[in-house]
């Protein structure tokens, strides 16, 4: 399944639609020349990378103009489309600063409180089932290939899409000949907040998911996540103020400013 969307021009630059065969790449186990690097970043359970596992997915895919005329979108149902199967993760993390922008996105996103971690798709697709459409959650992708996935409940039930992170960058993963435009995001909270606010919008209605089958009539969703437990007081008005303030702008204690640039998001 992928998506079809007007996407304008961006700094930088989902149900199971097939069982993808596991590629034994080990992806993110790091080379011996790395050791120095590993060092660096927190040691213990604060902070361990996500295991790369196999496990199905979908794609996202981008059609700047098809949505725009209906005739050309008709005939392009026509053409089959293959999950892609594009633009593989680095053999390993293999920079000082790619250690430190993963272990920086977990950290933010065990803040957030939709991160399940090591939670297959199957588990996923229990736990979100009987949700409302746009419920979602992230969680460790199961494919060899990618980091994170992010999980939601559609109008056809619970589905699933990669995150792909290349050169420092997170996006949802695509087609090769589209991968250009999609939006990148340094974090994988800024890409959630990122389609929670395309989904609210006049321009999201052009947005569908793609399925295996060529349909393109699912409208994106992205809505409320599914919190693992209920947050602290202390994160719940920091996600009220980010909600209703500028918190830049206001005049409060360091501690309390440093508190509030931990977590700038609004979920």
């Amino acid at each position: 399944m992928s998506m079809v969307t007007p996407y304008p021009s961006y700094p930088s630059r989902v149900g199971h639609c097939g069982s993808f065969p596991h590629v034994p790449l080990l992806p993110y186990n790091k080379p011996p020349s790395h050791k120095a690097v590993s060092q660096q970043l927190p040691q213990g359970p604060c902070c361990p990378l996500p295991q790369a596992t196999p496990t199905t997915a979908l794609t996202v895919f981008l059609a700047n103009r098809e949505r725009e005329c209906g005739e050309a979108s008709t005939r392009s149902r026509k053409r089959p489309l293959v999950m892609s199967m594009v633009f593989p993760a680095p053999p390993y993390l293999n920079e000082d600063h790619d250690y430190k922008k993963v272990a920086n996105t977990i950290r933010v996103l065990r803040l957030a409180g939709y991160y399940y971690e090591n939670l297959s798709w199957q588990d996923a697709e229990i736990l979100l089932k009987s949700s409302e459409v746009g419920k979602f959650i992230v969680r460790n992708s199961r494919d060899n290939r990618f980091l994170f996935a992010l999980s939601v409940q559609t109008e056809r039930g619970p589905t699933s899409v990669r995150i792909h992170y290349k050169h420092g960058v997170f996006r949802l993963d695509c087609e090769h000949h589209v991968a250009v435009e999609m939006p990148t995001f340094s974090c994988v909270v800024e890409l959630v907040e990122y389609y929670i606010s395309l989904s609210e919008s006049e321009r999201g209605k052009c947005c569908v998911w793609l399925d295996g089958s060529g349909r393109r009539d699912l409208p994106i969703k992205i809505g409320k996540p599914r919190y693992k437990q209920v947050n602290s007081l202390q994160h719940l008005c920091r996600i009220s103020l980010n909600n209703q303030t500028a918190t830049k702008k206001l005049n409060i204690p360091s501690p309390l400013a440093c508190f509030l640039q931990q977590y700038p998001h609004k979920h």
